[in-house]
This record gives structure tokens, sequence and C-alpha cells, in this order.
């Protein structure tokens, strides 16, 4: 057995002195256990780590700076060099924004792994953040023939690959540490540690999907260290795509309906078993995937949801990486429609300007001259900047509280009727006067604008949970004024607000008891043949790992708590949710 001391300050140099090819972090502190020849776990950390438990995570792994104080850079000085070359982080660091990434790898060279999957999200994804082990036989065949000992290859070990990238087989998955059997325990690959093959993986489109599915995952790993996936460019990027697939209705409405069906079809593909995702199995939770994923503004979920729904649209990452690199950030400028047509400018109009301004002709003859009505040629003239010389009917006092009302931007109606006159004659003032109408537009322009965005307001005031679609069945042409009058504004108020809603669907705890109830049922059956005399909890998951995460929801599993009671009656060491 080699002697070492807590601090490896030896002179002797270290049995092992460097890395082995695609090795991750966790792999090389298990080959030290090996060398080493320690009785306990718990020791070889405190070698590597000056704790008895830390650094022994196989995914995220803490006290890196200490790993490497204390072999001294064998292995590395730069601790998040090491980090990104020998850990999985590198996959997920893309889909967070640059300073939320540098945090994170901040927090897990300062040893605060702990916290590393909730600053993910992983928990909140509504997926398995277990991040299982694995390995591929072949591999570990030629690992042991040439080097004397198999090893965990990174390129195994993300998330999305159930494929060996050299030899195209199936990897397996091991029973120890993602279902915390072993938790803090090192343990290299072999033989009688991995589950037996999930049913389904046979199949040539599941085996050609799972291909495609692991070289993006290896395309994501591989892409520079400060590369952000922008959320905004991405949904701007999935729309193109859905266009091409005519799933747009419009510029930007999605047509979930036929969308949700197709997606579906493409899911149906993965026949595995053993894949870490959950995949929808009916037309709602599709429909829930997908509006999630594509919302705008999007919604944090999961890489593996994002990788779907790219091999979905796009068929491979190059296809994609080549789409979103070419795409503007979504926006609602993007989708801005076009301008509506100018009218066509009346020739009649520069004939009248000049009979009036180069001949010297009344605007009343050169009227009668070109065949238009007075009050037209007066309008006319007055856009462009001739003064019009009247004899007015309406005594010149009524005149200037008219014009004073008019330029409060009051309503025409309402300053006929208060001062007695026709709307006939309002209308000419205004047509025949360029500067008194342009004020009274802009005052009327921005009552109004004023008045939609209370209305607005009062609406998402009133319904706060309310989502964008809803809202606007609410109040339709106040929505549709402001997006026609007052985009940036509108656009800035609805930010906040979900454009569609999350629908969770809910789960059948009736149909999900029965299920884990067989499925217990079968693993205690398999270790009774297999000569166990005492069943416990941990040989149970380690058998099904699947049931461990309803543990503590036991309450709304009868039939499961039951039998779980049953099995574990005659063991005083249970947890007492169990007993």
């Amino acid at each position: 057995m080699v002697s070492v001391n807590q601090s490896l300050a030896l002179d002797l140099t270290p049995p092992i002195t460097s890395w082995l090819d695609d090795e991750t972090f966790y792999s090389l502190c298990c080959r030290f256990h090996c060398v080493f020849g320690n009785a306990l776990d718990s020791k070889t950390a405190r070698q590597l780590f000056d704790h008895p438990q830390h650094g022994t995570q196989h995914d995220f792994p803490s006290r890196i700076n200490i790993f490497i104080d204390r072999t001294h850079g064998m292995f590395g000085t730069d601790t998040k060099e090491l980090i990104y070359k020998h850990t999985i982080l590198r996959f997920y660091l893309p889909w967070r924004h640059k300073q939320q990434a540098q945090a994170i790898v901040q927090a897990m060279c300062d040893g605060h792994a702990g916290k590393i999957k909730s600053l993910l999200g992983l928990p909140a994804s509504r997926m398995r953040a277990n991040h299982p082990l694995k390995a591929c036989p072949i591999c570990m065949q030629i690992d042991m023939q040439q080097l004397g000992v198999s090893y965990w290859h990174l390129s195994h070990q993300l998330p999305g690959v159930w494929i060996c990238p050299t030899h195209a087989c199936a990897l397996k998955v091991s029973t120890m540490k993602s279902n915390g059997v072993g938790r803090f325990l090192w343990c290299l690959p072999h033989e009688n540690s991995f589950y037996a093959q999930a049913p389904g993986f046979n199949e040539e489109v599941t085996v050609r999907t799972l291909e495609a599915l692991s070289n993006v995952a290896a395309a994501i790993f591989n892409l520079d260290s400060d590369t952000y996936i922008d959320p905004l460019k991405l949904a701007s990027t999935y729309r193109q795509a859905l266009e091409g697939y005519s799933l747009l209705r419009g510029q930007t409405q999605i047509a979930l309906k036929d969308a949700t069906n197709q997606y579906l079809q493409f899911t149906k593909q993965l026949n595995f078993a053993g894949l870490d995702i959950a995949l929808p199995t009916s037309q709602a939770q599709a429909s829930a995937q997908l509006t999630k994923i594509l919302a705008c503004p999007p919604r944090s979920t999961h890489p593996l949801r994002h990788m779907l729904l790219i091999l979905w649209l796009f068929g491979d990452w190059e296809q994609f990486w080549g789409v979103y690199l070419q795409t503007k950030r979504y926006s609602q400028a993007t989708y801005q429609p076009d301008p509506p047509a100018q009218p066509p400018i009346d020739s009649r109009i520069s004939e009248l300007v000049s009979l009036v301004q180069d001949q010297g002709m009344a605007v009343s003859t050169a009227a009668r001259k070109i065949g238009i009505a007075i009050q037209t040629a007066q309008r006319w003239a007055s856009s462009h900047g001739i003064a019009i010389h009247r004899r007015p009917k309406t005594p010149n006092q009524r005149i200037k509280f008219i014009v004073h009302d008019l330029r409060q931007g009051k309503d025409k109606a309402e300053v006929a009727n208060r001062h007695q006159v026709s709307m006939q004659t309002v209308c000419r003032l205004l047509k025949t006067d360029p500067e008194l109408l342009a004020r009274w537009d802009k005052q009327r322009h921005e009552q109004k604008v004023l008045a939609a965005r209370r209305t607005w307001n009062k609406a998402i005031g009133q319904n706060p949970k309310a989502t964008l679609k809803e809202l606007r069945a609410l109040e339709p042409g106040c929505y549709a004024w402001l997006y026609r009058h007052d985009r940036d504004w509108l656009t800035q108020s609805i930010e906040q607000i979900p454009k569609h809603q999350y629908i969770s669907i809910g789960v059948d705890w009736v149909l999900r008891d029965a299920q884990l109830e067989t499925l217990i049922s079968n693993a205690a059956s398999q270790l009774k043949t297999a000569g166990s005399s005492r069943i416990t909890l941990q040989k149970l998951y380690q058998l099904e790992p699947s049931f461990k995460p309803f543990l503590n929801k036991l309450n709304r599993l009868p039939r499961t708590r039951l039998l779980l009671e049953k099995l574990l009656s005659q063991d005083t060491q249970q947890p007492t949710i169990i007993r």
C-alpha cells in the first residue's frame, strides 16, 4: 500500500502523473483512490480535498482549487481550465448569460458545488438532474487491454449522450452514484456495476435519433467558452424554421395545434425507456412543452428540450447553428408589417398652386377653371402655404373662441354645439388653416394615447395573472389602437406579461401508484431470487432508481407505501417516512 499523508506534501512522485484521454475529473480521483489503496473513501477525499466528502461529486465536483494545491499543479494550475476540460459544466454554460455563467464557474472554483444545480435551474426543469455515470463496453475493454484500467470518459457523461461517439454502441448506466448508492464513494467502471440495457434501443429509428442527439450534445460542449446562446435570437431562429414548415400564422403567431402534432410524431421515434428526457405522450403534454420553449419572452428550460427541438426543426446542429448565427434577435420591430402604400398625388393640385401663385388668380376663380369645389381649392392652397382671404359669415369673436377650443384638441362636434355653428364651419376652419389642423391633430392624438394607456393599464391591474392573449380578448380595440399608434410603449408594458400560460399537466397519482407498486414488487422479487436475505431501500432503488424521487410523496401513493412498509417491516434501519 502506498503511504500518503493528508496533505500529499511528498518528496516521492505521486503514482499518477497525467490525465488519460477524454477523462473526467471524478475518474482521475478514482484512480488516485485505487492506487493509494486507502480502506476508506473519505481518506482519499481528505488527501485530495481536505474534506471527507467534498470533491466526491461525479458531475460538479467541489474544492477543485484545493485539489490543485494538494497535487502541486501537476494536473493543471488553472481551476477554470480544469472545469472546462474535465467536467460536464461546460455543456450548460452557453445557455446562461455571461455574467451568470462566470458566477457559476466561480462558485465551483470556490468549492460551493452544492448550489450549482440550482443556479443552472436543473431542479426546476422537471427533469432529473442526477447525471448517471455511463460507459461504453468496448471502450472499457480497450482501456483495460491498453492501460490496465477502465475509466470514465467525459464524452460519455454529457446529457443526451447515449451512444458512444467512437464505437456507435449503446452506453451502459452505472448502478452507483446518481441514484444515491455510494454517493461519497470512488468507483471506476467494471462489468458488474451496470443496469441491463433499456428496451427499445435496437430500433433503427431510435438509434439514428439518439446518434443525432449525441452529436448535438457534443457540439454544444465544444462551443467556445465565452459563447452565449441568446434566448431572443434563439426564438427568432425557431420561428424561421417554423415558417419553413408552414407552422406560422402571419409573421409571429405559431400554429400551435399543427406544430404539436408534428412534434409529437417526432418524439415517438425515441422509443427508448432509458432516456432521461420527459418526452410528451399526449397532445396536451406536447403543447405545454412547445408553449414553454417557444414563448416570447423565452422561459428557461432544460437544454435537452432545446436539443430535441433543434433536431425536429433542423435535423442536425450544423444546420441550426448556421441559421442562428445569421439571425437577428426576436423583437416586435423585426416583424413589423410593410407600411401602407401612399395615395397618388392629384395633378390638379400643382395646377391650382401655379394659377394662384404664378398668375395671381383668385382661389375661387382657379377652382372654377379646374373644376373643383371652392372648399377643396382652399384646402389645397392652404396646405401649400397660400393665405386664404375670406369673408366670414360667422362673427370674428366667435371664430376666435372656436379656434381656441380647437387648439386645445376638443372634439369638433362638441365645439360646434358649444358655439352654435355647423360642423361644416368647424371643418372648414381646420381644412383651410394647416397650422391649426396640425395643432388639433397633435392634441387629439395625445389625448387618445393617454386614454388608451389608462385603459390598458387598468386591464393589466385588474387581471394581474392574465396572459397577453387573455388581455387582448378583454380590450381588443385598445390593444389594436396602441399596436398601431404607440407600439413602443405597448411593447414595454407587456414585457413581464406571459404570452402563453404554461399549463401544468396534472399527475394521475392513482395510475402512478399502481405503476410504482408493480415496479417495486418486481425489484423485490429479483432480490429474493438472487438470494438476498434482507431487503433494504438502498437495494431496491439500486435496482429501480426511478422510484426514489417519489419517496417524499408517499402520502399520495398509499399502495406503494403499504408495500414498502411490508417489505421493510423487519428492518429497523429504514427512514421513519416508511415505518
